[in-house]
């Protein structure tokens, strides 16, 4: 029942992660290794994405798969790459992160939820793309910037929140209010069961942690989508800019969740990132 919940220096590892294969080319300009992070037990991996060229201080994206239940990880898969490439042909290095916990089919889901938890909802996930990018790759660290879709969004969200080496987040169509989102008897049934899953979301949902998201912040929606109400974004941008001078929302007419996200969202979200950003004082 519980598995139902929610909907050059290019090659150098660090101490975090094991050493990666070589890297190779995936299309044209972009070279891309994929990593394993060893200070995990479950290793997960890291898609490292970097321009075909010499320069030495790349602006930065991380990003999650995206999605996630919200209530349990999410490994990379191919479909995710159409939201990594696009920052690369600009010219930004993209590290892709991988959530602990995801659901296996036909196993028990108590264990993966549980180790949701334990890494902070895939925060910890994202710290370690973090040092990893920092120690090992030619990217600039006053431009490193969180990035994601739908799940993959919030935890943007929450990672900006947590770090302060992020400088900005772009978060297309993100879920801002996670426990209302998985909905009150799920949120029972998960905190009968695995009670410390039950507390990290309500405790760390973005909604709860608005004061402490200080960088610049571009939110994303469509009128039309039928998966994240359009509402919860704007009314989200609402509070967010009462405690945050640097907010912007771009709203779409149509696309819904995944397709204004690809086609408008995007674009709008590197245009973004390609102004100044620096982080408050």
């Amino acid at each position: 029942m519980l598995a139902t919940i929610g909907c050059g220096r290019f090659s150098r590892g660090n101490r975090t992660s094991t050493l990666p294969a070589p890297a190779k080319t995936i299309a044209s300009g972009v070279r891309f290794q994929e990593i394993r992070v060893s200070k995990f037990k479950e290793r997960p991996r890291l898609w490292v994405y970097a321009p075909d060229d010499k320069k030495k201080n790349h602006p930065c994206i991380v990003i999650a798969a995206a999605g996630s239940p919200m209530t349990s990880g999410m490994p990379l898969g191919e479909g995710d790459r159409a939201e990594h490439l696009p920052y690369v042909a600009k010219g930004y290095v993209v590290v892709a992160y991988e959530v602990s916990g995801p659901l296996v089919k036909g196993a028990d889901p108590i264990p993966a939820m549980t180790l949701f938890a334990k890494r902070d909802l895939g925060i910890a996930n994202g710290k370690a793309a973090i040092d990893y990018a920092l120690h090992s790759l030619p990217v600039d660290p006053m431009r490193l910037y969180a990035v994601g879709h739908s799940s993959a969004a919030t935890l943007a969200l929450q990672l900006s929140a947590a770090d302060s080496r992020i400088r900005g987040c772009v978060a297309y169509a993100p879920v801002t209010d996670v426990p209302d989102f998985i909905g009150p008897d799920r949120m029972a049934l998960i905190g009968n069961r695995i009670p410390q899953l039950a507390t990290a979301i309500r405790k760390l949902s973005p909604k709860a942690n608005i004061g402490a998201l200080r960088c610049p912040v571009m939110l994303f929606t469509a009128a039309d989508d039928q998966t994240v109400p359009t509402e919860s974004v704007q009314s989200y941008a609402e509070a967010l800019k009462q405690k945050n001078s640097d907010v912007d929302l771009v709203r779409v007419s149509s696309g819904d969740h995944y397709d204004s996200m690809i086609q408008e969202g995007i674009p709008a979200g590197i245009q973004w990132l390609g102004r100044a950003r620096r982080p408050k004082k």
